[in-house]
């Protein structure tokens, strides 16, 4: 008996000794293929602000290479790409500044790609505008949202004063546009709620969380934290749970894991696989989803005053997220996470239309021109948007550049 229980402890022994070396090993050849957690050019390339939360470092140049594209980013005096513009503007020169996200900060393509940069182009060579010099000031940070693009605007392009804003609206803006802390990020954003009659900033300055906002990696103040930081099998099992409704589910219920911001419980206490993002292709609205609606229509409007308070106009961009016009990628969207049929991707561009009419802003709401030239693309085996990135490529930004053109010819030169 005692020699059949010190056999049974031995081969026990063995298989502990056995899984250790594979997963050593296993762990040693995840280190060697996989990439980093935390993209360090990212982080490098955006500071903190008390103001913005973050923003771009000045006067650097990066590299960044993925699988589908690789680009050189340049950044001047201000921490933008392009050259180093006089804030003052100068005579016979009209001015476009750009608001936006990581669609208009561009770095998926080269400089000279950007929509803004061929919209310069096209508006140079318009009989109209002849004697006048144009510049497109294009302001867009990765990850921002609408209230830090009113910050932006207010407290750096205002001084270059622009005959013309163009404001970038993405669906991912909207719900952060009600909160005061980038889940993604892990850092706290500007926010601002509608207090006796005006809009008001709740959180600024904001407190400095760390010099480089980007930088996720978890302080390694418990046991988890320093192994989820360092090994690469812990990182590929914490994917795998986020990426899988029901291995996310059971972690929440053991406590394994908190509910993602991005996730909400229903009325029976269940998770919801369907993130919040897509629930703004639903009507009518959930309670969350019409306050992100109300407090981004008021960012809009405050956004409306102080640009033309600065003497400029302003015109905003509906920018689709890439299910709303591939139908191929709106039904794998469908299928992963079980979003019903009757639920509209297009809803988003209505809304932010009525919105903008409501209030006489200016806006390129529509989906059919992006809907028609994804079509003819298509024919030709080619795409707006990078698949697996999901930004636009260069047919897409110069597609922007065309759909922009006559919208902003117009207020350039109307009396």
């Amino acid at each position: 008996m005692k020699k059949k229980f010190k056999k049974i402890l031995i081969n026990l022994a063995l298989m502990g000794i056995t899984l250790v070396v594979m997963l050593m090993l296993a762990e040693l050849v995840l280190h060697l293929v996989s990439k980093p957690a935390v993209d360090q050019t990212l982080v490098r390339m955006y500071e903190f602000d008390p103001w913005l939360s973050w923003r771009p470092v000045a006067n650097q140049r990066y590299q960044i290479k993925t699988d589908e594209f690789e680009t050189e980013f340049v950044t001047n005096r201000y921490g933008f790409r392009g050259p180093d513009w006089s804030q003052a503007k100068p005579a016979d020169t009209l001015r476009v500044v750009v608001l936006g996200d990581s669609f208009a900060e561009g770095q998926h393509v080269g400089y000279e790609a950007l929509f803004s940069e061929q919209l310069k182009a096209m508006l140079e060579q318009a009989p109209e505008l002849a004697g006048r010099r144009v510049e497109m000031i294009n302001t867009g940070v990765c990850g921002y949202n609408t209230a830090q693009e009113l910050e932006m605007f207010d407290r750096v392009a205002r001084d270059f004063e622009p005959d013309l804003t163009i404001l970038l609206v993405c669906y991912n803006d909207l719900l952060l546009n009600n909160r005061d802390w980038d889940a993604f990020h892990q850092i706290a954003i500007p926010h601002f709620e509608w207090q006796a009659g005006a809009l008001t900033a709740t959180n600024l300055p904001l407190e400095p969380v760390r010099e480089r906002p980007f930088d996720r990696q978890p302080a390694n103040t418990t046991w988890k934290s320093r192994l989820v930081s360092h090994s690469k099998l812990c990182q590929l099992l914490r994917d795998a749970v986020n990426n899988h409704h029901g291995l996310l589910t059971l972690a929440v219920k053991l406590g394994i894991k908190k509910l993602p911001a991005e996730m909400r419980r229903r009325p029976d206490g269940e998770i919801d696989p369907i993130p919040m993002d897509y629930y703004f292709w639903k009507t009518p609205y959930l309670d969350e989803i019409e306050q992100a609606w109300d407090i981004t229509e008021k960012l809009m409007v405050e956004l409306k005053a102080r640009v033309q308070a600065a003497g400029s106009g302003l015109l905003v961009l509906n920018v689709p997220n890439l299910a709303e016009i591939e139908p191929a990628v709106l039904e794998d969207t469908r299928q992963k996470y079980g979003i019903p049929e009757d639920w509209d991707p297009h809803q988003i561009g209505r809304e932010l239309g009525l919105r903008c009419a409501g209030n006489g802003i200016e806006c390129l709401w529509q989906i059919e021109p992006w809907l028609a030239k994804a079509g003819e693309l298509e024919a030709n085996d080619e795409m707006l948007y990078f698949v697996h990135n999901g930004h636009w490529n260069e047919a897409g930004h110069r597609f922007v550049a065309e759909l922009l053109y006559p919208a902003v010819m117009k207020l350039l030169t109307q009396e």
